[in-house]
């Protein structure tokens, strides 16, 4: 199978270094693209369908992204009818489909400490939950492509329910930077193979071990699905009361723009 490894904000092709190696010792054509570790969405996914055109050519693709980097493979995924690209599938690891509570608190902190700084309030943008949910609105999926999504457990970035899209598979007892580095993919790799040879929705869905995720929202029963803790229930709750008051502050979504 044709796999290529998108890394996220701030990575680069070591980000999936052990796991390229173990894939093509099965036997896959591998590929990571070399992107930009800091950028928007836009700017790097430019770079990427290029790099992926020219590896590729018109053979199926599976795209696997790691935090940023799959928001990057649903935005390729959702553009194939202008970029040309044959992609079968879209698995995420850690990725913010909803929003950091993280990257939203150190958001509101760069509103007034570093407002200057446009670059840094455009990138966090890319990961605050009311800026992801116009995201998700303006890259529906593609009905085509299978969407699978993993998440971290002890991830300090990425909640469970928010790391959820698509097919939702399971979870480690991982950070966020360790979830390159697991056996997610690997496991992930019959589902991934019975896509590419049948291309039946029927004959893959025992393969899958939990619920399609639901379609976000802030009532507080969505907010608690998925959630593996009292705090992280907390945290998702807050996150989106936070970007409730952040939306009202001058200037917040300028930066998206």
């Amino acid at each position: 199978m044709y796999l290529a490894l998108i890394y996220g904000w701030g990575g680069d092709e070591s980000t999936w270094e052990l796991l390229a190696w173990r894939l093509r010792n099965l036997g896959h054509n591998v590929f990571v693209p070399r992107i930009p570790g800091r950028g928007t969405i836009n700017e790097r996914s430019a770079v990427l369908v290029e790099q992926l055109r020219s590896w590729a050519k018109r053979n199926p693709i599976h795209l696997i992204g790691h935090s940023m980097g799959g928001l990057n493979a649903r935005d390729i995924a959702a553009s194939t009818a202008t970029n040309g690209l044959y992609i079968l599938s879209v698995t995420t690891l850690g990725t913010p489909h909803y929003g950091s509570h993280k990257a939203t608190f150190a958001n509101l902190l760069s509103l007034g400490l570093i407002h200057h700084i446009r670059y840094i309030n455009l990138t966090l943008n890319t990961f605050i939950a009311h800026m992801a949910s116009e995201f998700n609105a303006a890259t529906p999926n593609n009905d085509n492509v299978l969407y699978l999504s993993w998440a971290g457990r002890y991830d300090e970035w990425v909640s469970v329910s928010s790391a959820t899209w698509g097919h939702y598979l399971g979870s480690r007892d991982m950070t966020h930077s360790q979830l390159p580095g697991s056996d997610m993919v690997e496991r992930t790799l019959p589902i991934l193979q019975d896509w590419t040879d049948n291309r039946d929705w029927s004959s893959y869905m025992p393969k899958i071990r939990a619920v399609q995720a639901s379609g976000g929202g802030v009532d507080v029963i969505d907010l608690l699905q998925g959630c593996i803790s009292v705090k992280e229930a907390v945290i998702n709750v807050a996150d989106n009361v936070t970007d409730t008051v952040l939306s009202f502050v001058p200037g917040s979504s300028w930066f998206w723009r």
